[in-house]
């Protein structure tokens, strides 16, 4: 399990945002890197707002912090089968594509739970925003043409990416459940 958990850490799964970002600016118009950027920023805000407020105040017993591992690898694992699809001719190969991401994001969630790092509903919470993130990036993306096939260049960089960087660990949510602290948001938004 934590070898699927490690493909869904912020160590790998930020580069890989930027690879993308880079990829986008290179090969694409301005407006889908703009689209790959306010997903990013969705996802980000949502998903560091919410461990922000429910490490003072869970609104559940089994809802502490929403699956970041999931919801930010559905937005990378996915925009990278939105964009590589996209390319594809064949519906097969496409629907292939896009269940290998999904899979994969699958797998990194289930992995969360066995490594009791968060409970179901966290990572169904983290799934949601994640989804959310990717559909606007998907509506922005798919809505130009693509005449250039260029993914190779995605592609290596990806692979590249992901083998300087995997088994790398960032923690954001120390910091997160610091900052929630600090801000004193219990004695804000809990009800005594």
């Amino acid at each position: 399990m934590k070898f699927l958990t490690d493909f869904g850490d912020s160590a790998v799964l930020l580069p890989l945002s930027m690879v993308v970002l880079v990829w986008l600016l290179a090969t694409r118009p301005f407006a889908m890197a703009i689209w790959w950027g306010g997903a990013l920023l969705f996802l980000g805000g949502v998903m560091g707002g919410l461990k922000i407020l429910f490490f003072a105040c869970p609104p559940a017993a089994d809802i502490m912090s929403p699956s970041g591992h999931t919801g930010f690898s559905l937005v990378i694992y996915g925009g990278l089968a939105v964009i590589i699809a996209a390319e594809l001719r064949s519906n097969r190969r496409k629907a292939a594509v896009i269940l290998a991401a999904v899979s994969l994001v699958v797998g990194i969630a289930r992995s969360r739970v066995a490594l009791e790092m968060h409970t179901t509903l966290e990572t169904v919470v983290g799934f949601a925003i994640g989804a959310v993130a990717l559909t606007t990036f998907s509506i922005g993306y798919l809505r130009v043409p693509v005449k250039r096939r260029q993914t190779a260049f995605l592609l290596i960089g990806v692979i590249a990416t992901i083998a300087v960087f995997y088994g790398s660990e960032l923690n954001p949510e120390r910091k997160l459940h610091a900052l929630s602290g600090l801000l004193d948001l219990q004695r804000l938004f809990c009800p005594r």
